[in-house]
């Protein structure tokens, strides 16, 4: 999702035609290192130990933190977007509605047709319902309330992991707990919503990196501490580096030194994150049915993983747009379009 804000001294009537704080790119290098991630564990038994990183948290882990405060940034844009066109709080809501709700039926069809189990949540209901509880609150509130309210769901998120460890229902289990903790990404989504305010001033750069020092000084702390970064589950031990980790993505992606070849590559892959998504699953697909999963050596793996990913993130593009989606709606053909 792309999202455009005017272009002088940094409100929302000025900066016309410039990015708002690099999102898409966020969005588009969580985008990479998920097919990375995905890619690498698919071609080979155990690859993922190839990837740099820890044990439990490879650095393409923080793919997941990092699209979801993307997306949690993009909520309160795309509300606010429309509200400047004076629609009916209503027609708002409706459009919210539309663009994230449809991912939970989306991602349970996506899961039900590569055979996963539908008792879970997988990451697009995820995705969908953290986005919609966000467009619920972040609008209504004052920045302040938003950063409130992150570091309250991120706080607690590790207590409730804990207690949802010694609980075998569905709700513990699948929601709470599991591998996309509800609480978890919930704060992530709202930390993206209560950094719309900072990415819109000039020299935002300067407190996202202070942010990411705090964060990375506390990963390394925990790290000596004996508690390195770990996916599962998702408290303490993934929230901290998994932030530190998306504020350094953010700042590596909207750096001046970034090659435009790259810039470009990442930013084509921001603007289709749902097809190449879902269309990456057909490599799932397709490798299940005739097993070939899991089949080559973990260093061969992983190099065809990146090729993989610079194949689709190239041919997404080249790909005819549907006539609807959940994101634009019904497209109309207009003899003016770019």
């Amino acid at each position: 999702m792309q999202f455009w804000i005017r272009a002088t001294g940094g409100t929302d009537a000025s900066m016309s035609g410039q990015r708002v704080g690099g999102l898409d790119l966020l969005r588009g290098a969580a985008l990479v290192a998920m097919l990375i991630h995905h890619f690498t564990e698919w071609f080979g038994e155990g690859a993922r130990a190839v990837l740099p990183g820890w044990t439990g948290f490879a650095v393409t882990d923080v793919a997941a933190p990092a699209f979801t405060v993307a997306l949690g940034a993009s909520v309160p844009l795309l509300i606010e977007s429309r509200r400047r066109r004076d629609l009916p709080d209503l027609s708002v809501a409706l459009v919210a509605l539309r663009r994230y709700g449809l991912l939970v039926p989306l991602g349970v069809a996506l899961r039900w047709s590569v055979g996963f189990d539908l008792g879970r949540l997988g990451v697009l209901e995820t995705l969908g319902i953290c986005a919609l509880a966000v467009a619920a609150l972040s609008p209504t509130v004052r920045p302040w309330i938003r950063v409130a309210t992150a570091g309250a769901v991120l706080t607690a998120a590790p207590f409730v992991e804990r207690a949802g460890e010694s609980r075998e229902d569905w709700l513990a289990t699948h929601v709470l707990t599991g591998t996309f903790p509800m609480v978890t990404y919930l704060g992530f989504a709202l930390v993206g919503a209560a950094l719309v305010p900072i990415i819109r001033r000039p020299g935002h750069r300067v407190a996202i990196g202070a942010v990411a020092g705090v964060l990375c000084t506390a990963t390394l702390a925990m790290v000596l501490t004996g508690d390195p970064p770990d996916r599962y589950p998702g408290d303490a031990s993934f929230i901290v580096p998994g932030l530190a980790g998306t504020f350094l993505l953010y700042l590596l992606v909207t750096s001046r030194w970034l090659p435009a070849a790259g810039s470009r590559a990442i930013e084509r892959a921001g603007a289709h994150t749902l097809g190449v998504f879902v269309g990456h699953y057909v490599v799932y697909a397709v490798l299940d049915r005739t097993d070939r999963l899991h089949a080559l050596a973990p260093w061969p793996a992983s190099a065809l993983a990146v090729a993989a990913t610079l194949v689709a993130v190239s041919v997404a593009p080249r790909i005819p747009a549907l006539p609807w989606s959940p994101r634009t709606g019904r497209r109309v053909a207009t003899s003016s379009a770019r």
